[in-house]
């Protein structure tokens, strides 16, 4: 007896006190995996940088001309058990280092590279294209429609560091990812960078 307390009753309140801590600890595990986390990341041998053949289709549906492209990506994932719901892609900076100089000259901008919303399901990555190029003209161009002021954006060979955001409900994420354009669309060479 300790404390003018029984024994009896000094075991039943440690059995409740570790069935407390127990339930708060699981209370936190399904927290954590059912509150959302957005990760974003690129691998250009896993995805990142993808070939493929492009087609122009006539009215009827024949090809009038096939060219080879290149798409570069991320990936878009659900960290947790519970599906991103209404999520857009940003970019919202373009980073350009030209040839040998040391230093990245920035442009700062807020341009969705979604043509509307969509979900990032648990356990399923989502893949976004930001930019592409082909060899039917050789030049680095954006995959969604972009204002006249950026036509040219990428004109010049060198090293094009682009930030990605991805907002959803209760969550976001952004990327850099860099590109190193020497004016040929099967020469690109890109990689995520490291924080």
């Amino acid at each position: 007896m300790l404390w003018g307390v029984p024994d009896w009753a000094w075991g039943v309140i440690a059995g409740l006190a570790l069935l407390l801590y127990f339930l708060l600890e699981y209370a936190n595990r399904m927290r954590l995996r059912l509150v959302p986390r957005l990760v974003l990341t690129f691998d250009a041998d896993q995805g990142g940088v993808v070939e493929t053949p492009e087609k122009i289709r006539d009215g009827m549906g024949a090809t009038i001309e096939e060219y080879k492209a290149a798409y570069v990506r991320i990936h878009a994932n659900s960290a947790t058990q519970r599906t991103i719901r209404n999520a857009v892609a940003f970019l919202t900076r373009i980073e350009f280092k030209p040839k040998g100089e040391p230093t990245f000259r920035i442009t700062r901008l807020s341009y969705a590279l979604s043509l509307g919303q969509f979900d990032i399901h648990a356990g399923i990555s989502r893949h976004i294209d930001f930019v592409k190029s082909n060899d039917k003209d050789n030049t680095l161009n954006f995959t969604v429609p972009w204002p006249l002021t950026l036509r040219e954006a990428f004109k010049f060979p060198g090293t094009y560091r682009f930030t990605i955001v991805v907002s959803a409900e209760d969550v976001s994420s952004s990327i850099e990812v860099d590109i190193v354009w020497t004016g040929k669309w099967d020469e690109m060479v890109a990689h995520q960078v490291r924080a």
